[in-house]
C-alpha cells in the first residue's frame, strides 16, 4: 500500500471513531475532539516532509533540496502544513467516493501533490505579504521564495497533467482557475493600506484565493464522466473556502491591520480612524479596534455571512449526495454558529453591563 494511504488510515479510524461516538459531525467542530485531529495532522508533519524531499532530492544535491529542508524546519510552517495535509486527505477520501479510475501509485502521488503544490502557492502569498516576507528572511530570501514556488507549482501542475488524460479540459480550466487566483492577488496588493479589495456582497470572491486547487476537483469529475457539474463543485468551492478566509481574517484582523492588508472585518473600521496615525500605536489601534466590535458587532455580522455562505454550499452539496463535501462543510458550519452564539452572547452581556453602569450614573 502506498505511503499516503497508511498516513491517511490513521486519521480515517480516529473520524470514525468521534462520529460514531457522537452519531454526527458536529463532534467535528468541537475542541476536543478538533485538539486531537489536530494533534494527529501534526504528527503526519514530519512523514509527508520526508516524502517530499524523497520526490524532489532524489538524484539530486541542490539549493532547492537545501532550501525547502530549511523550509520545514521553520516554525512559521506548522499552522499551513496542518492545513495542506487536512485538504490532502480531504481530497483522498472525495477520490474514493467517486470512485476514479486511478492506481493506488496515481492517488498516492496526486494527493502528495496537492501539499506540496499548496506549500508553492503559501510561498507565493508569503512573498505578496510584506509582513511574513520578512520575518523569514534568514532562512529563504524573497526572491529565492519565488523559484522554489514556481518549481513546486509546476511540478504539481504536471503531476495532475499526467495523471488526468484529458488536454482541453486541463487546459480550460486551469487557465481559469489561474487567473481567478492572479486577479484577486493583484486587486489585494493593489489595496494595501488603503481599502479591502471586496465588499461583503462579493464574499465569495474571497474563495479565488484557492482558485487553483478547484483543479483537483475539476479534474476528477472529467475523469468520471461528469464534467457538467464543474460549475457547481466552482459553486461549492469558492463559497466554502470564502467562509474559511472570513473566520481567518476575523481572527487575524490586528496582525492584517498592522501590515497594510484591509479585509472584510476591516474595511468600515478604517473610515472611523486615522488609520495612518494610529498604525504605528499597536495598542491605541487594538483599543480602537475593540471598541468598533463592541459598538457594531462587524465579526458577528461576518460570520453571519460565512454562514451563509456555507450553507448554500452545503444546498448544492445535497443534490449530488456529494457525504465527503457535505461531512466537511457541516463541520465547518457547526463551528461558524458557535462562534455567532457565544459572541451574541458577550456582545449582549457587554451591552447590559453599559446599560447598568449608565443608570447607576443617573441614580448618583
Amino acid at each position: 500500500m502506498p505511503k499516503t494511504a497508511l498516513l491517511f488510515e490513521k486519521i480515517d479510524a480516529l473520524v470514525d471513531e468521534l462520529i460514531f461516538s457522537s452519531d454526527d459531525a458536529s463532534v467535528l467542530s468541537s475542541s476536543r475532539p478538533a485538539r486531537k485531529m489536530l494533534a494527529l495532522f501534526m504528527s503526519l508533519k514530519k512523514p509527508f516532509e520526508k516524502r517530499i524531499l524523497e520526490t524532489f532530492a532524489a538524484g539530486h544535491d541542490d539549493t532547492i533540496t537545501k532550501l525547502l529542508t530549511d523550509l520545514f524546519k521553520s516554525k512559521t510552517s506548522l499552522p499551513y502544513f496542518q492545513s495542506m495535509i487536512s485538504l490532502s486527505y480531504f481530497y483522498w477520501n472525495w477520490i474514493r467516493q467517486y470512485k476514479l479510475k486511478l492506481s493506488p501509485q496515481q492517488i498516492d502521488e496526486l494527493t502528495l501533490s496537492l501539499i506540496y503544490g499548496a506549500i508553492g502557492y503559501k510561498l507565493l502569498d508569503t512573498f505578496c505579504d510584506d509582513s511574513t516576507a520578512t520575518s523569514d528572511k534568514n532562512l529563504i530570501s524573497n526572491a529565492q521564495m519565488l523559484y522554489i514556488s514556481k518549481y513546486l507549482i509546476a511540478h504539481q501542475e504536471a503531476t495532475l497533467a499526467r495523471h488526468f488524460n484529458n488536454a482541453i479540459l486541463f487546459a480550460n480550466v486551469q487557465g481559469k482557475y489561474n487567473r481567478l487566483f492572479c486577479d484577486f492577488g493583484i486587486r489585494e496588493l493593489a489595496c494595501k493600506y488603503k481599502s479591502s479589495p471586496i465588499d461583503a456582497a462579493d464574499s465569495i470572491h474571497l474563495g479565488y484565493k484557492s482558485a487553483p486547487l478547484m483543479l483537483y476537483f475539476a479534474l476528477g469529475l472529467g475523469a468520471c464522466g461528469q464534467e457538467q457539474r464543474i460549475p457547481d463543485y466552482e459553486r461549492i468551492f469558492f463559497l466554502t473556502t470564502s467562509s474559511i478566509q472570513i473566520h481567518d481574517d476575523i481572527f487575524d484582523a490586528m496582525d492584517d491591520l498592522l501590515h497594510g492588508n484591509i479585509t472584510l472585518i476591516t474595511r468600515d473600521f478604517v473610515d472611523t480612524i486615522d488609520y495612518a496615525g494610529l498604525i504605528k500605536q499597536p495598542e491605541e489601534l487594538k483599543k480602537a479596534f475593540a471598541r468598533f466590535l463592541e459598538t457594531t458587532g462587524a465579526d458577528i455580522a461576518l460570520f453571519k455571512i460565512a454562514q451563509a455562505n456555507l450553507e448554500e454550499a452545503l444546498e448544492i452539496c445535497h443534490q449530488y449526495s456529494d457525504n465527503i463535501f457535505e461531512l466537511f462543510i457541516e463541520s465547518k458550519l457547526l463551528g461558524v454558529l458557535e462562534k455567532i452564539n457565544r459572541r451574541e452572547a458577550l456582545h449582549e452581556e457587554s451591552q447590559r453591563q453599559k446599560s447598568a453602569a449608565h443608570h447607576q450614573g443617573k441614580d448618583r
